[in-house]
């Protein structure tokens, strides 16, 4: 049986096994116990018929013996001698000379657990497929596991070494002859200097543990003094220092210790079965392929917090929007900003000044990637020591921490952008907002300018003299860094939208708009433009029976089909190849089938009714009706145009489109005054266009999920 084992079937986990009571024969002293000791004492403790002999070990007094052993003197002293070692005790409460002795040894735990990790990373199964700098990470992170699993191993070496001393100062076939003698001794006294109230094993097992503690009082200082002379010298002794062969000869019993323990096989499998390099984005992931399951699935979201300045009408506010739009790969964007504005009822305006971060990939995950690679390149360039702290591992790799950041972003430029598609900007943003509201109508106009760094595989080879990805040396990562915090190839975006609704009396029309201008390396990179109009069934408001069938029978009837046909598409797609579709993503395509079913359903508008109504106010000044709830469907038809500039230098020719498509809305938003929430999803049904890509024209239509 190993020593834990044994240990805690003992009921003591510190105790070796080495130390625990022999199970067949105690010690050679016990063998003159008499017949009658055995037969008295031994079965009442087991509680059953035992035949003894003179040459069997009675039950009872040897499990006594045990005990107490164990309970009164080995625990107590091993712990002792432990805590004296620095065990369970911070580096505060340690002498300077303890907090030495166990830095070299945990120093030299993990240099023993990282030279084990790099060399079983060379022929580790799982990582056959990784990239060059994919691997490292692994490594590294495996090293910063195995910073903190390397204290176990050097904990159990001071273990070993309590162990060692206890029996130097204590042997225990010693200690047993003295225990048992005593059990001796208690067994034959007389009836009346027994207690007559306890049975008689009782009486033996107290005077054993008497005994016990006897020794404990006797030995405890010596041995404490024993741990002490190999850290910073006998104590009782002037001028001793610590003992230098000792303290080196536990180093290297560390080092054993931990390949023993296969610290580095423990710290590799952590990392593996975390997925480490993208792990910590997979919650958020699972989230947006559930909303935007499939192409031409779309939504946003955007969340504001108002600080009013009393009664003046002035207010600062905190703001964050992002948007995902699922087309034939992954765009994700988020903006975070803050701002001052003043709502004078009718007119409010404002403006915010922040951060934002667009990312274009292939799914998801690499889209998440890559607004994480973003904000670590923006935050490089400004703040290089929050940089590092956030995407480096603290130096506990064996690296520096920014080695260890810049690696990790080394890693994802390999596997997200190598590509020559992908692409994430990050910069800075400043909005002007105004809204206006009168009694039939309301219209919200912004105009934005974005100032962004551009990374792709180009960029990022062009401003490293071709470091990027797995062609990276390790030796120019802290110069890479530096480099691409130094990239100040700039592009600008300037934008434009604007909303406006009309109330009708049978029903809200709304009108949309926006365009934006896209500059980048002096010249112009790709203009887009668009309009859209629908008429939305408002819950809570009076509709016209025509905007119901449009907006509560035709359109949830094409967005189920839409989902139903796309679902079978990506279900065959999935057979063919495992990782097109993810799990999430067919989730979601069952959470809009079940929603575009249940809309049929009079209940559930019902319910739609009641909680935008119940959240119903009258304005005192302009009487007019606010919901604090706004719920909405609408089937939307949008125009666009899509232009993209030839390149000369790069030889590529322009390309654009022109397209109408059709889209089923659905809009959900809380308005308190001083919190907004909304959210908007949208859903693609149909489409017909033309494109020019690639130097090709062609017709684009698509209905019902399905490609024409």
């Amino acid at each position: 049986m190993s020593r834990t084992n044994e240990t805690k079937k003992n009921g003591n986990t510190n105790a070796p096994a080495h130390h625990l009571p022999p199970q067949t024969k105690p010690p050679a002293a016990s063998t003159t116990a008499p017949t009658a000791l055995m037969q008295q004492t031994g079965n009442q403790a087991v509680g059953q018929a035992t035949n003894t002999t003179d040459n069997a070990a009675p039950a009872y007094p040897d499990r006594s013996i045990g005990k107490a052993y164990t309970k009164y003197l080995y625990s107590p002293l091993h712990e002792a001698v432990l805590d004296k070692f620095g065990v369970g005790r911070r580096g505060l409460f340690r002498s300077k000379e303890l907090n030495e002795f166990r830095d070299r040894l945990k120093k030299a735990a993990r240099l023993q657990a990282n030279t084990n990790i790099s060399n079983q990373l060379d022929n580790h199964a799982s990582l056959e497929n990784k990239g060059v700098f994919e691997k490292k990470i692994v490594g590294m992170t495996a090293n910063k596991e195995a910073y903190s699993l390397a204290k176990g191993s050097v904990n159990q070496v001071m273990a070993t070494e309590s162990d060692n001393i206890i029996e130097k100062l204590l042997p225990q076939e010693q200690v047993y002859e003295q225990l048992w003698a005593t059990a001796e001794t208690a067994n034959n006294s007389s009836a009346l200097e027994r207690d007559i109230k306890q049975p008689q094993a009782k009486n033996i097992y107290g005077a054993v543990s008497k005994k016990a503690e006897q020794l404990l009082k006797q030995i405890e200082p010596i041995a404490v003094n024993e741990a002490r002379s190999i850290v910073k010298g006998d104590k009782f002794i002037k001028g001793s220092v610590g003992d230098a062969m000792r303290q080196q000869q536990l180093t290297e019993a560390t080092t054993t210790q931990v390949t023993d323990d296969n610290i580095a096989g423990q710290a590799i499998d952590k990392v593996i079965n975390a997925d480490t390099l993208e792990s910590g984005l997979n919650k958020i992931r699972g989230i947006i392929d559930r909303v935007v399951p499939n192409d031409g699935d779309s939504a946003s979201f955007e969340c504001q917090l108002k600080i009013p300045f009393g009664q003046t009408g002035g207010y600062a506010f905190i703001a964050f929007e992002a948007e995902a739009e699922h087309d034939e790969g992954m765009n994700l964007g988020a903006q975070i900003g803050i701002g001052l504005g003043y709502d004078a009822k009718v007119i409010d305006v404002n403006a915010q000044f922040g951060m934002h971060v667009e990312a274009e990939a292939t799914d998801t995950q690499a889209a998440l990637n890559l607004i994480s690679y973003g904000m670590y390149r923006y935050t490089n360039r400004i703040y290089p020591t929050v940089a590092e702290k956030l995407w480096g591992m603290g130096g506990k790799s064996g690296n520096t921490a920014q080695q260890e950041a810049e690696a990790w972003a080394t890693a994802i430029e390999a596997k997200h952008l190598d590509d020559g598609d992908s692409s994430v900007q990050v910069g800075n943003f400043i909005q002007l907002a105004l809204a206006i509201k009168s009694g039939i109508a309301e219209a919200d106009i912004q105009l934005q300018g974005k100032l962004y760094t551009h990374y792709d595989k180009e960029t990022i080879s062009e401003n490293t003299f071709g470091n990027f990805g797995d062609e990276t040396e390790w030796s120019v990562l802290d110069a890479k860094a530096k480099m691409l915090s130094k990239y100040n190839t700039k592009g600008v975006k300037i934008g434009a939208s604007g909303d406006i609704s009309l109330d009708l009396g049978f029903g809200e029309l709304q009108l949309s708009g926006e365009g934006e201008l896209d500059w980048r390396n002096g010249g112009p990179e790709s203009v887009e433009l668009s309009f859209g109009i629908s008429l939305p069934f408002n819950y809570g408001d009076d509709n016209a029976d025509w905007i119901y069938i449009i907006n509560k029978v035709y359109g949830p009837m094409m967005s189920l089909f839409t989902t139903m046909n796309r679902t079978i598409a990506n279900k065959s797609q999935s057979q063919a190849d495992a990782n097109s579709h993810s799990k999430a993503q067919m989730q979601g395509a069952m959470i809009d089938a079940a929603s575009d079913s249940s809309i049929f359903l009079p209940q559930f508008d019902e319910i739609g009714h009641q909680l935008v109504s119940a959240t119903k106010t009258v304005d005192p000044e302009t009487d007019e009706i606010e919901h604090m709830i706004k719920m909405s469907s609408s089937t939307a038809l949008t125009f666009s145009f899509e232009y993209e500039f030839a390149n000369q230098e790069k030889n590529e020719p322009s390309e654009w489109e022109v397209a109408a498509e059709l889209s089923k809305v659905k809009n959900f938003e809380v308005d308190t005054g001083i919190f907004k929430f909304s959210v908007e999803k949208s859903k693609q049904l149909a489409k017909l266009g033309r494109e020019k890509k690639e130097g090709n024209i062609a017709t684009v239509k698509t209905l019902l999920g399905n490609k024409l």
